[in-house]
């Protein structure tokens, strides 16, 4: 939360208790020298209906006349008796986004972050990874963290900010597990909720372990107990840390993909349609800072502190938070190989 102040003023005292409260206590700001001034020592504040925001190449004044209730024009300032004087009205915000978010451990950074950033007020959309890829292309959205595999297919579309979900390393929740070899998979059971795992499943069967399996939905998650010989199961997110040691075969996407290219991955980036104002981006960007620079915050809020497994250790450890120009190559490399996985009706 932020603090309550008072803005300047010399001259003018609050004329009743709940003015003086709702500026924070103290005494009016009554010249634009005021809050100017204010604004130079004071990067982000709140009071209780008056405030004043500020963002790099963004400043909106806000302010509520409590007594008689009005909101009005634009926050300006009156010369009477040859004085200048405060007069308490209203700036109009920018636009709130709608946002889409996906809903597992390793976004609870993210929204953390546009919870509990005090200067962007967004309706949150969470679903599995290909909903927020469904939201999106619907319209339901006008930002969106969506997989990464389905940035070419959407129209006047950029990536912004400088997050995504990645990994430099193992990522560990997004796996291929079997009791055989990869190498002998015949058949691979595909989590529909990715399209970038499934995209690059595909594309380590061809380039990595030199395999033509036949391609299978994964729509009863139980199915993976009764595993036949060949079998082998993509499974992403949360899930995954149930299935851990139960396979004698686990390959990490992440991990695979590093040992052929040499290079990181971004699973998930976010999105924009071409147009959206600076300001939503600029507010995303800080709120996405605000959550990776919490992630313990997030994990306690969340409840995932009393999960069997280390959900802080696998945040820090395993997920890369930064979109920077080496995933972003890996991307267009990934997006430039082409491959395209259909996987059919799963037979049970």
């Amino acid at each position: 939360m932020f603090p309550r102040f008072a803005v300047g003023g010399g001259r003018e005292r609050a004329k009743s208790e709940l003015q003086s409260a709702a500026w924070g206590g103290g005494e009016l700001p009554t010249s634009r020298r005021d809050v100017e001034t204010s604004a130079i020592n004071l990067s982000e504040c709140f009071c209780a209906q008056s405030f004043l925001f500020m963002r790099p190449n963004i400043i909106c004044y806000f302010a509520y006349d409590l007594l008689s209730l009005r909101v009005g024009s634009p926050l300006g300032f009156e010369r009477a008796a040859g004085r200048e004087t405060f007069r308490r009205n209203v700036w109009t915000m920018v636009n709130i986004p709608r946002i889409a978010a996906v809903s597992y451990l390793n976004t609870i950074p993210f929204i953390y972050g546009i919870r509990h950033e005090g200067n962007l007020r967004a309706d949150l959309l969470l679903a599995p990874p290909a909903d927020c890829v469904e939201n999106y292309a619907r319209g339901l959205a006008d930002i969106a963290l969506i997989p990464s595999a389905a940035v070419p297919q959407m129209r006047s579309t950029e990536i912004i900010t400088d997050y995504c979900v990645g990994a430099s390393g193992p990522v560990r929740t997004v796996v291929v597990l079997s009791n055989t070899p990869i190498e002998k998979a015949r058949r691979i059971f595909l989590d529909a909720h990715s399209r970038t795992s499934v995209q690059l499943t595909g594309y380590l069967a061809a380039a990595r372990w030199k395999i033509a399996p036949e391609w299978y939905t994964l729509d009863d998650y139980s199915q993976v107990a009764y595993a036949r010989e060949g079998d082998a199961f993509l499974l992403i997110g949360d899930k995954v840390f149930d299935h851990e040691g139960l396979f004698a075969y686990s390959y990490d996407l992440a991990e695979e993909w590093r040992a052929q290219t040499g290079m990181p991955f971004a699973f998930a980036v976010w999105v924009a349609r071409k147009g959206t104002s600076y300001e939503a981006i600029d507010a995303l960007q800080h709120a996405l800072t605000l959550g990776v620079e919490s992630i313990w915050e997030a994990v306690v809020e969340e409840g995932f502190d009393r999960k069997p497994y280390d959900a802080y250790a696998y945040l820090t450890q395993n997920i890369d938070f930064v979109f920077n120009a080496e995933k972003h190559a890996a991307l267009q490399k990934f997006w430039n190989a082409g491959l395209k996985i259909t996987p059919r009706s799963n037979p049970g």
